[in-house]
């Protein structure tokens, strides 16, 4: 027979501490002790209890305590026998919630259970089951396993900047969680935004991703524009794009917020936002030590430490370390040996907390990585101009030349030995304080990253065609951001949140085209100050109803300094020249929410919400008149509708339908000069853009879970004039797939006997994403639809604690384009990593 507490996590270290419930409850207008006198049936006041939402915010500690503070909130009465409670912790909750959802997290570590007799509340401690970890005789609605294994948990949320339960958020948002990630093997964004209805991503380089959200995106890199999804980690905004690390370590939880989030994520997200929350220390002691092997001499190493560091356990501390290194899946042909597509990156991320009292606590984080990577072969698909013979015998096309050298995607022909080298680092201050009606906190941080970067970007020997370009980017960013944030929940129909936000960027960046016999050069330095006032206020309409109205002013100012050499190259920078432009933009973002709970289990919504992008200037402008331009803000106003439903625990279903109105499109074009070109960007274009997206949970039992997404998305402009005088009305805008898709099924189950006794876990997932565009006109530039298939077994042993997994990833080995750009007429393509497989251990140490 297995010991069930062998395949849980070790339950925190808790400090002795006197229980003096009986003296407390004396003083409290609802007795916590005595005998219950249920009556048969449910009262009718009771029933409204239970589903009213109260504004509970219970720090964490005794349980005693916080069940003690919930029944003065929430005035209701309390049977519990002292004994049951003990010396036994809980932790923090706060939010807008039912008495139901606050004792669920209360009691969720505890080994105690609650339920109605009457107006009371009655705590016992839950019945063993017949047999231990027999899951198969464990029914939906028992509490008597580890979270892990429940059919369908609550998922609490903190998109609203407070904690929700996900299904009770007017908006539409995905969720994924530390499990998912575990149990899929999710390593970045990129993984991510293939089980997120509306996201896409693709990189250029390492330090250049493109993120869309709903058809909205950015593709100007310079150091005076922005991306129109914006990210946090932790609170923290991480501006610039090159400082965005799409790999993810020591995640908790990761949201994404579809559509404009202007009110409280403020400017630049008028795609979206992803609010990535990572683990918090605790005063659970614990040490993990993991270790992978996978094909193309893939190595990997986490180490991960947690706990208490007095014996108050009012500091806690947790740290995590990881490396990773890959060899290159690309051989290159005219570098004999040299292989490609290789990667080596080291990171870390601390965190110190106090616990002050039970008002105040702070908290101070540290992360950083070190990325080095060897060339990314770009490699030539679409040929439509052709590029002049170095032996002057004629031209070919970009793909003829490759094709005569040898090459297909796992074999290169570029002979530039290129790099990318890119290190951020961070550290941020929370502090936190909370009464029974208040709640502020204060978020200072500063960021810095360096990137470096050298790419062939024609993917063509000089051997073969002398008119190649080679690219390298080099940037510095430094960032200073303070946000205060008051909340108040006092009235039981009212909650409100307000705040002051702002922001210093200084960017640095430097672009140099190398051509055969000439080189040019773009030098940015850009200072971004932006100063925010917001607030966002929740009204309770009757016993269902919530309407909220918030909005955001935002003031932002640029100021930009640039210098451009020319230097003899045939395009990119057309003329010598030294520009100084400063420009300073307001914005009024209003947000409109409506909910409506029909039933328990079923909710409806509406909202109207606003976004912006800021202005700014070109990145890389071919001449003084383009550098003088002032590019626009960009705007949306987005329409939605979406209903989220949930059925006995085994059913999740959420559904959102909306328009938006997208004005201002900061369109970048490569206007083709000689098989090179000129980048433009300008305020050129106003479009529609409509979608409706499914998200879906089902556990028929404790055993399996599945889960799957469906977005359609209908992008199109409805106002395009591009500078050469062609009209793109009607066009679909740049990355945006009408149709992508996820599916998976997960499989649990625990083998009680023999030598693989322990818990196994299996994982197996597929992904699709519809043709997209990467150009105005859609006849040219087009990124095929790609479906890729995963897996992972996961396999627990019972006494050691020890987990062994197995995972595969692209496991049809489908070769598939990752990014496509276009280059001088034609279209280059960077594919993504081809079938990898590994093995990892993780041992408690």
């Amino acid at each position: 027979m297995l010991d069930k507490k062998a395949l849980n996590t070790a339950r925190p270290y808790r400090r002795h501490t006197s229980l003096w419930l009986s003296a407390l409850a004396a003083i409290l207008p609802c007795p916590l002790y005595g005998q219950a006198s249920p009556p048969d049936t449910l009262s009718v006041d009771q029933t409204e209890t239970s589903l009213s939402n109260y504004p509970f915010h219970i720090p964490a500690g005794s349980l005693a305590n916080a069940l003690i503070e919930l029944a003065r909130i929430a005035k209701v009465n309390i049977a519990v026998p002292s004994e049951l409670v003990g010396e036994q912790q809980s932790p923090a909750v706060s939010g807008r919630m039912t008495i139901d959802e606050a004792l669920a997290q209360l009691l969720a570590n505890s080994d105690l259970q609650f339920d109605w007799q009457g107006s009371q509340l009655r705590i016992s401690k839950r019945p063993a089951p017949p047999r231990q970890l027999q899951m198969t005789r464990r029914e939906p609605d028992q509490q008597t396993l580890p979270d892990d294994f429940r059919p369908m948990e609550e998922v609490i949320v903190t998109a609203q900047r407070y904690r929700q339960n996900l299904q009770q958020v007017p908006i539409a948002l995905s969720v994924i969680d530390d499990m998912q990630i575990d149990r899929a093997e999710l390593r970045d964004l990129q993984e991510i935004s293939y089980r997120t209805p509306g996201l896409s991503v693709s990189s250029y380089s390492l330090g250049q991703p493109s993120i869309h959200l709903r058809g909205i995106g950015s593709n100007d890199d310079g150091a005076a524009m922005d991306s129109s999804v914006v990210l946090f980690v932790d609170d923290v905004y991480i501006g610039r794009i090159s400082s965005i690390d799409l790999d993810i370590l020591d995640v908790d939880q990761i949201e994404v917020l579809r559509g404009p989030q202007g009110t409280l994520y403020g400017k630049n997200s008028i795609g979206g936002a992803i609010n990535v929350r990572t683990h918090q220390a605790s005063a659970d002691h614990q040490a993990r030590f993991t270790l992978g092997l996978g094909n193309y001499n893939a190595r990997y190493a986490n180490l991960s430490l947690n706990g208490a560091l007095d014996e108050d356990e009012q500091w806690l501390g947790r740290a995590v370390i990881d490396h990773r290194y890959r060899e290159g899946w690309q051989e290159n042909l005219v570098r004999p040996g040299e292989k490609q597509m290789g990667k080596i990156k080291s990171r870390l991320r601390a965190q110190l907390l106090h616990r002050i009292d039970e008002q105040w606590q702070m908290d101070w984080n540290l992360d950083a990585s070190r990325d080095n990577l060897n060339s990314t072969g770009r490699i030539p698909v679409a040929g439509r101009v052709p590029l002049a013979r170095r032996d002057e015998t004629g031209s070919a096309l970009p793909t003829d030349f490759f094709s005569e050298l040898g090459g297909d995607y796992k074999h290169a022909t570029n002979d530039l030995p290129g790099y990318t080298d890119r290190t951020i680092w961070g550290g941020s201050q929370r502090i936190h304080w909370q009464s029974d009606d208040w709640q502020f906190s204060s978020i200072s941080a500063y960021r810095h990253s360096q990137f470096d970067w050298l790419e062939d970007s024609s993917g063509l020997p000089a051997s073969s065609t002398a008119q190649t370009v080679d690219l390298n980017v080099r940037e510095s960013y430094r960032e200073y951001s303070q946000e205060f944030r008051l909340q108040w929940q006092a009235h039981e129909r009212l909650q409100l949140i307000s705040g002051i936000y702002f922001l210093r960027e200084l960017t640095r960046r430097q672009e140099t085209f190398f051509f055969t016999g000439a080189s040019a050069v773009s030098q940015q330095f850009n200072t971004t100050q932006n100063l925010a006032l917001f607030g966002e206020l929740e009204w309770q309409l009757g016993e269902r109803s919530h309407i909220g109205l918030g909005a955001r002013y935002n003031r932002d100012k640029k100021t930009l300094r640039q210098t451009a050499i020319n230097g003899g190259a045939p395009a990119i920078i057309l003329e010598n020249f030294q520009s100084h432009q400063s420009n300073s933009w307001q914005d009024f973002s209003p947000r409109l929410t409506w909910r409506h709970q029909l039933q328990d289990d079923l909710m409806v919504y509406g909202s109207v919400t606003e976004g912006i992008k800021s202005g700014g200037f070109q990145g890389v402008p071919g001449n003084l008149q383009s550098a003088r331009e002032i590019i626009q803000p960009e705007s949306a106003l987005q329409f939605e509708m979406g209903l989220k439903a949930q059925w006995q625990n085994r059913w999740r279903l959420n559904l959102a339908s909306f328009v938006t109105r997208y004005r201002d499109l900061q369109v970048v074009q490569f206007r083709t000069i000689d098989n090179f070109g000129v980048f433009e960007t300008s305020n050129a274009a106003s479009a529609k853009l409509s979608g409706i997206e499914l998200e879906m949970v089902y556990s028929p039992s404790p055993q399996w879970t599945f889960s799957g997404s469906y977005a359609y998305l209908k992008a199109r402009y409805d106002s395009f004039r591009a500078a050469d005088g062609r009209d793109y009305k009607g066009s679909t805008l740049r990355q945006s797939p009408e149709h992508s898709a996820h599916v998976s099924a997960d499989y649990q189950t625990v083998i009680e006997d023999g030598p693989l006794a322990g818990k196994l876990q299996w994982h197996v997932g597929m992904q699709y994403q519809d043709e997209s565009y990467r150009e105005p006109d859609n006849q040219i530039t087009v990124q095929p639809a790609v479906t890729l298939l995963d897996s992972k077994l996961s396999w627990q042993m019972v006494n050691q604690n020890w987990k062994l997994s197995l995972w595969g990833k692209n496991l049809t080995d489908r070769a598939y384009i990752a990014h496509l750009y276009i280059l001088g007429g034609n279209d280059y393509a960077l594919f993504g990593t081809p079938r990898t497989f590994g093995l990892s251990v993780e041992v408690p140490l």
